[in-house]
């Protein structure tokens, strides 16, 4: 997903997943023996996944033409401010950390650092909403395995929105703000009703499956640019 965000030529891809249950004399390594920026050619995106990381090491931040950067599966509790040192970056995928919260004050400091950081990945994080999303425009929080309430949220720049499995039973009037949303999937969550969202003229892709509808929410059939609706596994038992 997140597909039509991404304007990448094909890049080096410099790997360093590693696999513990085959090699777990390896997990031991320093981060300076994995990432010499000295030697190293040009990064464009770096996977550190299941690393078990708790402090990214300072050589990540010399990568500058960094543009993908997957920190997924780790025990990271916060977004280091020097990601902010990394002006290229595109996506950033913090999903499977114990984080604490995501700083308004850091989001907005990358509006003007990195205006290129378009994609967010926090699923299964279960960290509240950001108040503040800054430049994102595709932001994915699935997963959050505790009860999630949506309060009012900034994210007019929004064009993608995943909010899948987080037992959700409600959506803020606020939600009438992704003016820009072309694709939000809410699936697997407890939904039984929507806001108006006749606003959301640009929504193209709507995925409301494995819900608690019972009817056809009426806002719905008042956006004409929508093209693909799923409300399969509801409770709808007429159209």
């Amino acid at each position: 997903s997140f597909d039509h965000l991404k304007l990448l030529k094909k890049t080096p891809l410099w790997d360093l997943f590693y696999d513990y249950t085959e090699k777990d004399n390896k997990s031991r390594l320093s981060f300076y023996d994995l990432i010499n920026p000295m030697d190293a050619p040009i990064i464009t995106e770096l996977n550190l996944s299941e690393l078990g990381i708790f402090n990214l090491p300072k050589e990540v931040f010399e990568l500058r033409d960094l543009i993908t950067l997957d920190l997924s599966r780790n025990n990271l509790t916060l977004i280091p401010w020097k990601i902010a040192q990394l002006p290229h970056l595109l996506e950033l995928n913090l999903s499977s950390n114990p984080l604490l919260l995501i700083s308004s004050n850091l989001m907005m400091h990358l509006s003007i650092t990195n205006p290129s950081l378009c994609i967010l990945r926090l699923d299964g994080t279960n960290i509240p909403y950001p108040s503040e999303m800054g430049p994102i425009r595709g932001l994915s929080m699935s997963r959050n395995h505790v009860y999630f309430k949506i309060t009012d949220m900034k994210l007019s720049n929004i064009e993608e929105l995943e909010l899948i499995n987080n037992s959700i039973e409600s959506l803020p009037d606020s939600f009438d703000s992704l003016v820009n949303a072309k694709i939000i999937s809410l699936d697997l969550n407890q939904l039984k009703m929507l806001p108006n969202i006749s606003s959301l003229e640009n929504l193209v892709e709507l995925s409301l499956s494995h819900n608690m509808f019972v009817e056809i929410p009426e806002s719905l059939l008042q956006l004409q640019n929508l093209a693909k609706l799923d409300l399969s596994f509801n409770q709808i038992e007429s159209i």
